[in-house]
């Protein structure tokens, strides 16, 4: 690793506006059954017909008998058209949020970060986080779930990727704030309590100017979380992909990590090797399959599920491909 190299997606101009996706949340949950109110029907012929207009239906109900008071089970309410419409949305849904955390790799670091950010801030109400080049903003998209009153910054310089988690977070009524900006350059003085940035240093050109950036933005005693591939990594299976997607370094050395990170002011507290055989093997799986269709992508997700259990557990072999980092400010 080169030493004095220490982010990000590309060069660019930062745009400094928020965007939030709390404002004024979209529900967009459809109805699928509503109670009916209690209809009283005076004297009425026999088939007489009595509409109820509702917002997602029509419901229908043909009287035999006079002098009655009504109430319609569910049962009574034919399945119509938006009914069905509503519950295969539904479905697809979830398929598409499945689908995005398919890819063991991403799974892994996802899960190691929620579990050193929720561990350095147990207890904590409010609680500020910016997740450096976030891409869709998966990290803070499940700390919205989990914490609804802390205050979550994705950040990154692709605006498209910022444009679909924006879209995420507005279809579950998940309140995040969206920046696009260059990590090479100042994100604001002693701002946040946690900083993470996820497999995103090893792609900007600048990574000392990003890091410099990064740890600026910490406030004393707040935590930074990084997870960086190794300068040694190599793929498992023949033919599966050698380098990191858009990467301006091919990893980092873990001894050279820590000095750097102590030279701008941070305790490292632990460096965990992550992401050897197991997961990685899956991971190449993964990667040579990932242009099939949405079901052959769902089919494998208990496959890259348990291979990332498994790695958790210990349950591989081989060197690490990535570096787990949690450091605190001095």
């Amino acid at each position: 690793m080169h030493g004095r190299e220490l982010i990000r997606r590309g060069g660019g101009v930062a745009d400094e506006g928020w965007e939030r996706s709390d404002d004024r949340p979209q529900a967009t949950g459809e109805v699928i059954a509503a109670s009916q109110p209690r209809t009283q029907l005076g004297r009425c012929r026999a088939d007489q017909v009595v509409s109820c207009h509702g917002r997602h239906r029509d419901v229908t109900l043909r009287l035999q008998c006079p002098n009655v008071t009504h109430r319609p089970h569910w049962h009574d309410v034919p399945v119509t058209a938006s009914r069905a419409e509503g519950v295969g949305a539904r479905l697809r849904a979830l398929v598409a949020r499945r689908l995005r955390n398919v890819a063991p790799g991403r799974r892994l670091r996802l899960a190691l970060a929620l579990a050193a950010v929720e561990a350095g801030t147990r207890g904590r109400d409010a609680v500020r986080v910016l997740d450096a080049g976030s891409e869709e903003g998966l990290l803070c998209l499940e700390l919205a779930r989990r914490h609804p009153g802390w205050t979550l910054v994705a950040a990154d310089i692709a605006e498209e990727p910022l444009r679909r988690g924006r879209d995420w977070a507005r279809a579950e009524g998940l309140a995040v704030h969206w920046l696009r900006c260059d990590l090479q350059r100042p994100l604001g003085r002693s701002t946040y309590d946690v900083v993470v940035a996820l497999e995103s240093l090893e792609e900007i050109p600048d990574d000392a100017a990003a890091l410099r950036s990064l740890t600026g933005a910490l406030r004393s005693g707040g935590l930074l979380v990084v997870h960086v591939p190794t300068a040694d990594w190599t793929p498992v299976l023949r033919g599966a992909e050698p380098t990191w997607r858009r990467e301006a370094r091919h990893g980092y050395d873990a001894d050279a990590l820590v000095t750097v990170l102590d030279q701008l002011g941070l305790d490292v507290r632990r460096v965990v090797p992550t992401f050897r055989r197991t997961g990685a093997l899956a991971q190449d799986v993964r990667d040579k399959l990932k242009h099939r269709g949405p079901w052959t992508q769902l089919a494998l997700l208990p496959f890259m599920a348990a291979a990332v259990t498994l790695e958790r557990a210990g349950v591989t072999w081989g060197p690490p491909r990535g570096l787990l980092v949690v450091a605190v400010r001095r």
